[in-house]
């Protein structure tokens, strides 16, 4: 699959109006973006990590 690195969990980000509005150099786009990846790859895991707390929790009381 190919890598569209302006289109984030299914919802498009236009790079002209971003850039536009916020002023924004070409290259900060890119560290924005990857540092929003990051984001939500640490949110996802903390919530896995959190759903397996809960699991553990629950079979042990059982």
């Amino acid at each position: 699959m190919l890598y569209n690195p302006f289109h984030i969990n299914g919802y498009a980000l236009f790079c002209c109006i971003f850039r536009h509005c916020l002023e924004i150099k070409h290259t900060e786009i890119f560290q924005i973006l990857s540092n929003y990846k990051k984001l939500n790859y640490n949110i996802s895991r903390t919530l896995t990590q959190n759903e397996d707390s809960v699991n553990e929790t629950i079979t042990h009381n059982i």
